[in-house]
């Protein structure tokens, strides 16, 4: 039921008549203007503050959601990222370690072929001149008595010859891994 002014002016004319005027009006300031209706109650505003909670935590979840959706996203991309690049890196050493292996193996072989090579011709050089020294020998033995001072010339002749040589394949083959050398070098600072 709802008071209309009128009414609540009659109500307060009567309480004015009994109580008198000072205690009529703070007495009437007490009663809401507004019907019972549209008055809020405890429990209305109790549902009203339920609500909203429950408004708010269903929007707060939503909010986590995301969030450990998105960081969960960030964290697999950083993830895929760290891995895509450490195989690029693991790539990369394996193919350097490999490059350098190749590279050893190379010098390697240069460096015993060199070896072959010189140790093929001292041979060769020393089976040449034993084989002359033994010509020589014979044919010393034959002319010993006039030839004796020729043959110590011809053969100081031919040992600074055997020694020209020799020092000349010593020089060639210095020079060989000095080119070598240096190519390696350049090779392995690029």
């Amino acid at each position: 039921m709802s008071v209309t002014e009128e009414q609540r002016r009659n109500l307060y004319a009567a309480l004015e008549r009994l109580i008198g005027p000072e205690q009529a009006g703070p007495l009437m300031e007490l009663l809401p203007r507004h019907p019972m209706s549209e008055l809020v109650t405890r429990s209305d505003s109790q549902a009203n503050t339920i609500m909203l909670r429950g408004e708010m935590a269903e929007l707060r979840s939503g909010l986590q959601g995301e969030m450990a959706e998105l960081r969960s996203g960030l964290q697999g991309e950083m993830a895929e990222l760290r891995s895509g690049l450490q195989g690029e890196m693991a790539e990369l050493r394996s193919e350097l370690r490999g490059e350098m292996a190749e590279l050893r193996s190379e010098l390697r072989g240069e460096m015993a072929e060199l070896r072959s090579d010189l140790r093929d011709e001292m041979t060769v050089l020393s089976a040449e001149l034993r084989s002359e020294m033994a010509g020589l020998s014979s044919r010393f033995d034959a002319r010993m008595v006039g030839l004796e001072s020729g043959l110590r010339g011809e053969m100081a002749e031919l040992r600074g010859d055997v020694r020209h040589q020799i020092g000349g394949l010593y020089r060639w083959g210095a020079a060989l891994l000095a080119t070598n050398g240096a190519a390696l070098m350049a090779a392995l600072i690029t």
